[in-house]
Parts: C-alpha cells; structure tokens; sequence
C-alpha cells in the first residue's frame, strides 16, 4: 500500500497573488494629462453638439418668423429651391417623419447646368487699362529732373568765328548772356469716386490712375507749344519761338520748307509738329494734275526729312518746326507724373468718398529760341 502526500494530490498550497510594481511617477503624470485631455475633448464635443442645436433652433425660429411677416404681408417671401420644395411636401417623407412608414423613395430630376439654372454670378469683369494718350512731343524732348521750385537758364548767343591769318589774333566775339528764372508750373487733374466702387470692381484704380496720366498728357502738350507763361501756364514755344505767318497762295509743304530755312542758321532742324487733322490734310494735298505731292507709298512719319510729331497739343492749321537738340530746349521736370489718392478732402471721409489726382510739375527752357519756328498754314 502506498502512501500519498495530500499536499502534493491538492497542488500544494494556495499561489500568492504577483506583485505589481508601482507605476513611475513621469508615467503617473503622462496618463493623467491625457485622462484630463480626454475630459476636455468630451466637453468640447458636448459644446459643439449643444451649439448646434442651438443654431437649429434660432434657425427654425428664424423661418417662423420670415413664415409670419410673409403671412401678414410685411416681407415678401423668400423663394424655395426646388430641392428644399420636394423635402417640404413629399408624402413619403411626410410619412417617414411621422412614424408612419419605415423608408421612402425620392426621385430627383437634375437639369444641365447652365447659366439659367444656376443664376448669374454678379460679378465686374474688370476694367480695361487705359490707352496711351498722344503725348509725342513731351516724350520726344529731353527730361531733366531737378529738385528746385524754379530754374534758371542762360540764353547765350552763338559767338561768330572768321578764318584767322597766321600770327594774326583771333576775333574778339564774346557771346552776350540773358538769365532766364522759369518757375516750375503745376498741372493737375482730379476725380472723385467711392470706397466701395474701388473694392468692387477689380483695377478700377489702376485704370483711373491711367487715365488720370491720359488727361495730364495732353494738357502737358498744349502748354509746352502754346503757354503764354503768365501763371499759372508755362512758357511755352509759341511765346519765343520765331513767328512765321502764312503766305497767300503757299502749300502747307512750302510753308515747312520756308520755317527749316529760317531756323537752319541757328541749328539744323529735325522735327516739325501738328495735330493729326492738319497732318492728315497735308498727306493728301494734290498738285494741278491731282497727283499727291507726297508719295503715299513712301516711308509715314518724315516732311523734307524731317521727323513727323503728330500732337493734339499744337492748333488746327499750326505748326511747330525745330530740333530736338537738348542743347536747344530741355524740359527741367520735378519728381514724375504722380498719382496719389486720398479721403481728406471736402467731406470725403464723411461720406465714404476718394479723391484721386495726377500731378506734374515743369518749365520748358529754351536756350536757343531762334532754333524754333511757330508757324501758320493756309487754311
């Protein structure tokens, strides 16, 4: 008979329970941040539920009320889409809401998208730039800056030199000199246009600053051939070049020929202006047989080799004949032809208002007057 040790037969005694180590207290501290975090998010989820609701409900009061004030006629309804129109009446769905069915079917007509269906956006196309203003003459003489608010030239007389025998002295011609103070003369243009018009419509104020150089242009060219140099115009060509009156029965091309025969002594000329309409009849001038005295067919843009400058800065039936030497004539031009804008004029803040204005300051000096000739054609 054998003899059994119950301890062994039972499993010996009973296992202790494992110790657990104790969680390090960085670890403590990382899993109650994130437990506090979790805590933040729920909260924040419930806000974001609550608000929702919220806006739900201010949103369905808000119909009530749009509903009511169309009932008694104080705010015309708003139209339905067609989508929110079948959501509103299907009977199916009506049912669903009501408990009263389990599921329902909707069918959708979709239509091509087009411009009718969809409605026209209302938005500006933008607005072109402006075109480049005529301003040949002004862009065809020489720009000087300067700094100053008046400028100051010397007319000097060309001295006259003579052949000299050898050991014989040189002729005594001292050139006689005029000072000339010329003030600087502003010309400015100027609109008026609202805030909103400038944030609506898209390179509105660029192209207003272009046409603001657009209208400077012209009015530079009027004054630079005919100011008459009482302020607040400048000095221009007519005032001192030489004047050549027409003759009776002399073609616009013999009246060009006689002005370069006068300048010439003084310097050889290169240039002669009109505005376009005299231009234009000087081309098609004809001889007795009705043949053109210029050539259509031949080089635009030169008279007796002279440089063409159409501007609508020089009279009808006028003329302006020289060179462009800046040794003859310059003009002395402070800072650019600048744009600025502004809301402190009048009561522009007042009323939402801005004010734009191009602005350019000059003098026209002429060293060599006798280098010009202002000259008038046969009508």
């Amino acid at each position: 008979m054998h003899t059994y040790d119950t301890k062994v037969l039972r499993g010996g005694p009973p296992a202790e329970p494992p110790v657990v180590p104790p969680i390090p207290s960085t670890a403590s501290r990382a899993l109650t941040s994130l437990a506090a975090s979790i805590d933040e998010a729920v909260s924040a989820a419930k806000a974001v539920a609550s608000a929702r609701a919220t806006t739900n409900r201010l949103a369905q009061d808000l119909d009530e009320l749009t509903e009511m004030l169309a009932t008694l006629g104080l705010r015309p309804r708003p139209p339905k889409s067609e989508l929110r129109a079948l959501l509103e009446t299907d009977a199916g769905l009506a049912a669903l809401r009501a408990g009263k069915a389990a599921s329902c079917a909707l069918t959708i007509y979709t239509k091509a998208l087009t411009s009718t269906n969809l409605g026209q956006p209302k938005e500006h196309m933008g607005v072109f730039g402006a075109g480049a203003a005529a301003g040949r003459l002004y862009g065809a003489l020489t720009v000087v800056p300067t700094d100053a608010g008046a400028v100051e030239l010397a007319r000097v007389a060309t001295p006259t030199a003579a052949p000299v025998a050898e050991g014989a002295p040189a002729p005594d011609a001292d050139p006689s000199a005029a000072p000339v103070l010329l003030p600087l003369r502003t010309i400015a243009v100027m609109v008026t246009t609202s805030k909103q018009v400038l944030e609506d419509i898209p390179l509105l104020e660029q192209s207003i600053a272009a046409l603001l150089r657009d209208a400077l242009i012209p009015a530079i060219e009027a004054e630079l051939v005919a100011g008459d140099g009482t302020a607040p115009h400048l000095a221009g060509f007519a005032s001192q070049a030489t004047s050549q009156p027409a003759q009776s029965g002399e073609t616009k091309l013999d009246a060009i020929g006689r002005a370069a025969g006068t300048c010439a002594s003084i310097a050889a000329p290169d240039f002669v202006a009109m505005n376009f309409a005299t231009a234009w009849a000087l081309m098609q001038e004809k001889d007795l047989r009705g043949a053109y005295y210029l050539d259509p067919s031949a080089q635009a843009g030169r008279i007796w080799g002279l440089r063409l400058i159409t501007t609508p800065g020089v009279p009808a039936n006028k003329f302006l004949l020289g060179t462009l030497s800046p040794s003859a004539s310059v003009i002395r031009q402070k800072g650019s032809l600048s744009v600025e804008m502004s809301v402190e004029h009048a009561d522009n803040f007042q009323k939402g208002l801005v004010s734009i204005r191009g602005e350019v300051r000059l003098a026209l000096c002429v060293m060599r007057p006798g280098a010009f000739v202002y000259g008038e054609f046969n009508a």
